[in-house]
């Protein structure tokens, strides 16, 4: 709280010009919390809250160092993440980065980098945009000798090029080589992290016998499992049920994508203020509701103030960064009108979400409002401006690369998607 407090009246501008800290013991002190960061981040997310708070608070007291930039990017990602002051820790992100910068710190760069690209910019910045800074930390990393930030770095690329809707094919191979590289600096837990999300690739590119789970060449689930458990993982554990809600949602099995939904909810405070916060809530949304029909009374009031809360946070992101978020807020807003039977509501927020998504450049979230809007239309019989929006979601997966998702619709609309099958032209971007 009186870091909190110190911050929010002090202009930030001004810290970066605080003199040159110079005394041992803050330095010693400042250097060892700056390590405990990272485990604190994965383990034990309320302590890392006092070692930044006492990081930040040295600095103020003793002046900058080059680990100071470490309390700063940190500090900002609670800000974001979890005091929800996205512009003032979007500020503390620019400040660490200038600090970096200001003592040549390339001991501290690939941590700096990875927290203010990772955790920080996709607050105010399209998801495309936060690639280079992670680029540079994780080169930085390699070239340091800081191999964990390095694969902390590469992670986040990772998943930052997956869900701002890269083409599959050619994200598979940009990751097989992350899963390469982090394997040869052997950093075994963040190598199980990546390929996680290279699994969930393949899954959708149909090279596995089951797209909704997560066992395959590059990693099992099943065993992964066990040990982020025994680890207490957060991280892992959170993005293990975030993955498999999207598959499950993905493919049509609403009941399990709920399920794992609940169980990555548990986990939210081991990716505060990452990516995986947002896409949970839009993901979770959309599970809750796909199951709304087949619950009583009583638990679609649940789940409709579940929705509540969860929109009034994305709305809230969508005003610093309405290219990452506003077309997930439509999407929801249109998933909502329908299953309270709002049809002209639903309409205007279905071509909203697809608008949005299409110019901002989320293919993935594109075909998902495209082929949503097809099964509102066919609910409510209006076959042929369903077969419309189902084509436009058919194309879109293709060019996304989703193979097992087209073929998902090829067997669950064949008559609708006849057309389109007759033609001899492969539509897969990698054939």
């Amino acid at each position: 709280e009186e870091t909190a407090l110190l911050c929010s009246q002090q202009k930030i501008e001004e810290l970066i010009n605080l003199s040159e800290m110079t005394e041992n013991e803050p330095l010693a002190a400042l250097h060892i919390l700056s390590s405990i960061a990272v485990t604190a981040y994965i383990s034990a997310p309320n302590l890392l809250i006092l070692v930044v708070c006492k990081m930040v608070n040295l600095s103020l007291k003793y002046g900058n160092a080059i680990w100071s930039s470490v309390g700063y990017s940190a500090y900002g990602l609670i800000l974001c993440g979890g005091v929800q002051d996205i512009e003032q820790g979007y500020e503390f992100g620019c400040l660490a980065a200038n600090l970096v910068e200001r003592f040549n710190g390339e001991k501290v760069k690939a941590k700096v980098f990875n927290i203010v690209g990772g955790h920080i910019k996709h607050w105010k910045e399209h998801l495309r945009e936060t690639l280079p800074i992670l680029i540079e930390g994780y080169e930085s990393g390699v070239e340091s000798g800081d191999f964990e930030m390095a694969g902390c770095c590469a992670f986040n690329i990772c998943n930052l090029s997956y869900f701002s809707g890269q083409e599959l094919m050619a994200l598979k191979q940009k990751i097989s080589t992350y899963c390469k590289a982090i394997s040869y600096l052997q950093q075994e837990v963040l190598l199980k992290w990546i390929a996680m999300v290279l699994q969930a690739i393949l899954n959708l590119l149909g090279l596995t016998e089951n797209p909704i789970i997560l066992i395959g060449d590059v990693y099992n689930e099943e065993q992964e499992l066990a040990n982020a458990i025994a680890n207490n993982d957060r991280n892992q554990l959170h993005y293990l049920y975030l993955n498999k809600l999207i598959l499950n949602y993905l493919f049509g099995e609403a009941k399990e994508a709920k399920k794992n939904a609940l169980s990555a909810e548990i986990y939210l405070d081991g990716v505060t203020a990452m990516i995986a916060a947002p896409i949970f809530h839009f993901y979770d949304s959309l599970a809750h509701l796909a199951v709304f029909a087949e619950v009583s009374n009583l638990e679609q009031e649940v789940i409709l103030n579940r929705i509540k809360v969860s929109q009034e946070k994305i709305q809230k992101w969508a005003d610093y960064a309405p290219m990452n978020y506003l077309h997930k807020f439509y999407l929801v807003e249109a998933e909502r009108h329908r299953v309270l039977g709002e049809k002209l509501e639903a309409i205007e927020m279905y071509d909203r979400a697809i608008s949005l998504a299409k110019e901002n450049g989320y293919l993935n979230e594109e075909a998902l409002a495209h082929e949503l809007a097809a099964k509102f239309y066919l609910g409510w019989g209006k076959k042929k401006i369903a077969q419309v929006y189902l084509t436009d979601a058919y194309y879109a997966y293709a060019r996304w690369g989703a193979k097992a998702k087209v073929e998902d619709l090829e067997k669950r609309y064949p008559q609708l998607l006849a057309p389109i099958k007759k033609k001899k032209k492969s539509i897969y971007t990698d054939e």
